[in-house]
């Protein structure tokens, strides 16, 4: 576990992490709560009586970002279209 802490320590933006493994299943957890958009689960080094962690799902934001470079790519090429018949 402590190798898992370490690699979510330095983890780049996109790689995978333990908080990315809970939130698919492969590392078990009691969850307290899920829903579409987070899941809640203890952390393992609590610093208060009630601590918890809330991993959003980074699928969702990933999915989203690449929808609006997809968005962003199709405007500059319209107005490239548009330059260019001009």
């Amino acid at each position: 576990m402590a190798d898992e802490i370490a690699k979510a320590q330095v983890a780049q933006p996109g790689s995978d992490t333990i908080f990315r493994k809970i939130i698919r299943k492969e590392i078990p957890t009691k969850i307290i709560f899920e829903d579409e958009q987070c899941l809640a689960f203890p952390d393992i080094s609590p610093q208060a009586p009630t601590h918890f962690l809330k991993e959003e799902e980074e699928e969702e934001e990933e999915e989203e970002e690449e929808e609006e470079e997809e968005e962003e790519e199709e405007e500059e090429e319209e107005e490239e279209e548009e330059e260019t018949q001009r």
